[in-house]
């Protein structure tokens, strides 16, 4: 394990985002999608801006979420918005790209509406 120490908050995010935005683009050297699973809360907000502002081949990325909130996606708590209002939608992020958990539905149902959308995306069988 390495670890980094950055003079504040904003330098930690963009730290992040480089190195995600790197490992995007190696995957995408020898593949011609990459997978990027997001978590929510509001830790991320300033890597989601860096994301926007990199131009970078969004149309090669799933987006996918390890966690929701059990709130409408138009709900200020919901992390779905706001990778959307920082990230995805000033991106222009394909809308087919991303999968995002459908926490409105309640949470029993978004789970296994989930599960299946990522057995679909990468092929998996039940189980």
């Amino acid at each position: 394990m390495r670890w980094h120490r950055y003079p504040d908050g904003s330098a930690a995010a963009e730290a992040c985002a480089t190195h995600i935005l790197e490992q995007l683009q190696s995957a995408l050297s020898t593949s011609p999608r990459a997978y990027l699973a997001i978590s929510g809360g509001s830790s991320p907000k300033k890597m989601f801006e860096a994301f926007a502002a990199a131009k970078f081949p969004w149309e090669k990325v799933q987006v996918f979420w390890v966690d929701e909130r059990v709130v409408p996606p138009t709900d200020p708590q919901s992390n779905y918005k706001l990778a959307f209002d920082l990230w995805l939608g000033p991106a222009n992020f394909p809308s087919g790209n991303i999968h995002r958990i459908q926490a409105e539905l309640g949470a029993e149902e978004a789970a296994r509406r989930y599960i299946e959308e990522i057995r679909t995306v990468f092929g998996l069988a039940p189980g």
